[in-house]
Parts: C-alpha cells; sequence; structure tokens
C-alpha cells in the first residue's frame, strides 16, 4: 500500500510577485540609464571631434549595449517569476482539489497530507471444494459471506 500524499504546497508566489514587480522598476532605471547612455553619446558628435571623442563614442556605445543586455536579463528573470506564481498557483488549485476529492472519497485529510485508504476487505470467500456436496446451511453461509464481501468492497 502506497504511503501518504504530501500536499502541501511551501512556495509563496505573492513573494514571486513582489519580487517580479521590483524587477520591473529596476528594468525600468535601467533602460533610463541606458537611453541617457545612447542620448550622450548622440550629442557628443555635435561638440567632441577626434580620436578622444571616438573613443568616448566607442565606450558609450559598448556601456549602452550593457544596459540593454542587462535590461533583457532583469526582464527575463522578471517574466520567469511572475511564470513561476502562476504554476505556484495552478499547483494550490490541484492540491486543494485533490483534497476535495480524497474527503468525498472517504479518505482522511490532514492540514498536510491525504493518507491511504485503509486494507480493503480481504479476498472474496471461497466455495468449498473437494469435500462433497454442501448443505443448505453451508450454501446459505457462503451466499450471505460472498454478499458482505461485495458490499464491503463497494463500500471500500
Amino acid at each position: 500500500m502506497a504511503g501518504e500524499l504530501n500536499t502541501e504546497v511551501r512556495d509563496d508566489p505573492a513573494a514571486c510577485r513582489a519580487m517580479a514587480e521590483w524587477l520591473r522598476g529596476a528594468a525600468s532605471g535601467v533602460q533610463r540609464i541606458g537611453d541617457a547612455v545612447y542620448r550622450e553619446r548622440g550629442e557628443s558628435e555635435s561638440f567632441w571631434q577626434g580620436t578622444a571623442g571616438d573613443a568616448c563614442r566607442a565606450e558609450l556605445t559598448d556601456e549602452g549595449k550593457d544596459s540593454d543586455t542587462l535590461e533583457r536579463l532583469i526582464r527575463d528573470t522578471e517574466r520567469a517569476l511572475d511564470g513561476f506564481a502562476n504554476r505556484i498557483d495552478t499547483v494550490r488549485t490541484r492540491m486543494e482539489e485533490a483534497r476535495r476529492l480524497a474527503r468525498e472519497g472517504g479518505l482522511i485529510v490532514t492540514p498536510t497530507a491525504i493518507l491511504p485508504p485503509a486494507p480493503g476487505p480481504g479476498p472474496a470467500p471461497k466455495r468449498p471444494v473437494d469435500v462433497g456436496p454442501i448443505s443448505p446451511a453451508a450454501e446459505r453461509r457462503f451466499a450471505e459471506a460472498t454478499e458482505s464481501h461485495r458490499a464491503a468492497e463497494a463500500a471500500h
């Protein structure tokens, strides 16, 4: 017989969503920084000429690309956290449904588990064989035992 089914879901979707929301703000901040870097790079062309200006713009281009990469990674993480929170909610819903069905089926349900059913009624009674004809009383007892066993199996 199988053991109990653990139905406890410890993960907290609200914490995942809160972190995703914080990351949305961080990504917006990184995006603003990247936009400022690109803007400064573009504006520098009007007042800074020569090798130093070109070198600065090359560096600003690299920094802008780095901010784009960081923003993308932050947004990927934020989406992953939102998705994980949704999956936690799905698991919780399914566990609640399993707990409800188990209770309806007569199983014992604790705050964290569904316990296995009690042992079944055992094997069905067998008609006596190789003892010759059985008496009507023995036949009646056998029929009653068979019916009782069927009822016990149905109840189980």
